[in-house]
C-alpha cells in the first residue's frame, strides 16, 4: 500500500460521485489513467495546479473542492 502524501480529496469525491464523473473522464481530462486519478484522489500523489485548473473548467465545478 502507498504512504498517504496528504488527506484524501474527499470533497472532491463527493462532486465527481453527484454529477456522475467517472475516474476515467478526470483522466482523459488531465492526460493521466484512471489508476494515477485514483492514487491523486486518495491521497497518494496530488494534483497539480494546472489539472485542477482542467478539471474546474471542463466540469464547472468550484476550486474550493479540492481545498482541505
Amino acid at each position: 500500500m502507498r504512504k498517504k502524501i496528504h488527506e484524501p480529496y474527499e470533497k472532491a469525491k463527493r462532486a465527481f460521485a453527484g454529477l456522475g464523473i467517472t475516474y476515467n473522464h478526470i483522466g482523459a481530462i488531465i492526460g493521466r489513467t484512471n489508476t494515477s486519478v485514483q492514487f491523486k484522489i486518495n491521497g497518494e500523489s496530488d494534483f497539480t495546479i494546472s489539472e485542477v485548473d482542467k478539471i474546474c473548467k471542463e466540469t464547472g465545478l468550484p476550486l474550493d473542492i479540492f481545498l482541505p
